[in-house]
């Protein structure tokens, strides 16, 4: 209502007639446009003829495509995750402008450190090894900035093989934006555009629904598109600022917008591999990159036994114990992948260790055992086990194994005190008192055989191998008959694929005078049975006069 010097804070040049602002302390901002922070400000144009009060309009190019940052990053990836990663950034209109003084107040050197400084040219943490300027000293031309890196760590990596990327709000709002550009993005009409290129190895796939998302508030614009082809798929993403000065509506507005935008896209990218993946040469490569990582090392070791690869298992599981992995899993493997190249020694050795932890499972003491019997070292065989048994007193296969161990080694006597131990610390468990059965048989204890027998078939009575042991035992009491045979027949019945069984049959049936029946089963027990007992069966079939 009232003028006053006080109320002007700035002088710029009218030119009626082309409808032209410009602003001699604009520096290198475009030349029919003034700086964003004069645009929609009232003006008093002083014309001769008393005046004119207008205001200053967003400039000749409105419309918010000529002011844009529009950025394209491609990954060209490998297997591991790593690869190439390049960036082509190209900066119109007054976004150009802000980028280029920011440049050009820097000199050469620092402007290239600038560049090259991660997380601005390339966005995340990366920073771009190799940089171009296009159109610096040109105001009228685009900006065009360039680099590339090459980085072992691009992408996410699954112990499957896919490569995962994030897709997120994130990769439009940091990079170039924030570095050279973010002063001049509230002042007026803007696009910022990021596209999104990925090249994985061939063969993978993109294993997520195409991504398309509109979405708008106010002023603002959020969509993202993607465009996919059978080896390249690439992503679009542009936020459009329909007009500058962002009234404080106007900032709510664009927060809400890019809020619905973060959580209708949030979700990974992920490139899964193609069939036949060689994953132990994957993991292998995984190693290579990283030699000090024991854990990857450990990995490999384990998928090349899998594969069948015991000699390359090896050499990665022997890396990874060098690293210091204390892991269980790595003698384990070692002793098998030992094993299967035929050295028992290492083999041995690696289980010795194994069990030797203070962590170590049962298995890992049964395993030993059983190796060391392979060997013919049933004594050895058998102080193992007793330190399993000492380690885990709960474990009834540990006790088990160790009567065996001590009969192969030749002490029945502590084998059978063994057995006792063992029924009377587990009174319910058949399979303890047929283990004491088979204990006492051996050493001839008959009568106590015998009871251990029936107390696991009280227990158990569908135990076709203790049914069978039973009636052998009582084959040369005459009175005991009948019911060895009931015990036999029950035998075959459960197992009729057991050769003991049906020779178990055919011998109470021979003494019982049944001697056809008793040719029959030995058939059977001949038809049964492996080619080291076939012999036997063919002796006692002649002894009685040949099959029937």
């Amino acid at each position: 209502g009232h003028p006053s010097p006080g109320q002007f804070s700035h002088v710029i040049l009218y030119v009626p007639e082309a409808r032209l602002w410009l602003d001699a302390t604009a520096g290198m901002g475009t030349l029919d446009a003034v700086p964003g922070v004069l645009r929609g400000q009232r003006a008093f144009v002083v014309n001769g003829r008393g005046g004119a009060l207008k205001t200053v309009p967003a400039g000749g190019r409105s419309e918010a495509t000529q002011h844009a940052l529009r950025q394209q990053l491609t990954y060209d990836l490998n297997w591991t995750g790593g690869g190439q990663l390049s960036a082509d950034v190209t900066l119109t209109g007054d976004l150009a402008g802000s980028a280029r003084q920011k440049l050009l107040g820097l000199p050469p050197p620092a402007r290239d450190a600038l560049l090259r400084a991660p997380g601005h040219l390339l966005g995340g943490h990366l920073g771009a090894g190799d940089v171009r300027i296009t159109g610096l000293d040109a105001p009228a031309a685009p900006l065009v900035l360039s680099g590339h890196t090459t980085h072992a760590d691009l992408a996410a990596v699954q112990l499957g093989g896919a490569l995962v990327l994030p897709l997120d709000l994130g990769f439009l709002t940091d990079g170039p934006l924030t570095a050279f550009a973010a002063d001049a993005l509230p002042d007026g009409p803007r696009v910022i555009e990021r596209t999104l290129r990925l090249r994985p190895p061939p063969g993978y796939r993109f294993d997520w629904p195409a991504v398309r998302y509109t979405g708008r508030e106010g002023p603002v614009q959020v969509q993202v598109d993607e465009v996919r082809g059978a080896e390249v798929t690439t992503l679009r993403a542009r936020v459009t600022f329909s007009r500058g000065h962002l009234s404080p509506a106007d900032r709510v507005a664009m927060m809400q917008a890019l809020k619905a935008a973060h959580v209708a896209l949030e979700a990974p990218l992920v490139m899964r591999p193609p069939a036949g993946f060689d994953r132990p040469g994957f993991l292998q490569a995984m190693a290579a990159e990283q030699p000090d990582n024991a854990e990857l090392h450990v990995l490999a070791g384990e998928a090349l036994m899998q594969a069948g690869r015991p000699r390359e298992a090896i050499a990665s599981l022997q890396r990874a114990r060098a690293l210091g992995a204390d892991d269980p899993r790595v003698l384990a493997l070692l002793s098998a992948a030992f094993f299967k190249v035929d050295d028992r020694a290492q083999a041995t050795a690696s289980l010795a260790q194994l069990a030797a932890r203070p962590d170590a499972m049962p298995a890992a003491h049964l395993m030993l055992a059983a190796m060391l019997s392979d060997a013919g070292q049933h004594a050895e065989a058998a102080t193992a086990l007793a330190r399993g048994v000492a380690q885990h007193p709960d474990e009834a296969r540990l006790h088990q194994a160790l009567v065996r161990a001590l009969g192969r080694s030749g002490d029945r006597r502590a084998a059978l005190a063994a057995a006792e131990r063992l029924s009377a610390q587990r009174p319910r468990d058949h399979a303890a008192w047929g283990l004491l059965g088979d204990v006492a048989n051996d050493l001839g204890e008959v009568a106590q055989a015998e009871r251990a027998y029936r107390a696991a078939l009280a227990l158990d009575p569908e135990q076709p191998r203790i049914l069978n042991n039973l009636a052998w035992l009582l084959r040369d009491r005459a009175q005991a008959l009948p019911e060895a045979l009931t015990f036999a027949r029950r035998a075959v019945a459960l197992e009729p694929t057991s050769d003991a069984a049906w020779d178990t049959l055919a011998v109470l049936r021979w003494r019982g005078g049944n001697r056809r029946g008793a040719r029959e089963a030995l058939a059977k027990a001949m038809r049964h049975a492996p080619p080291d007992r076939k012999a036997h069966y063919a002796e006692r079939a002649k002894a009685w006069g040949g099959p029937p």
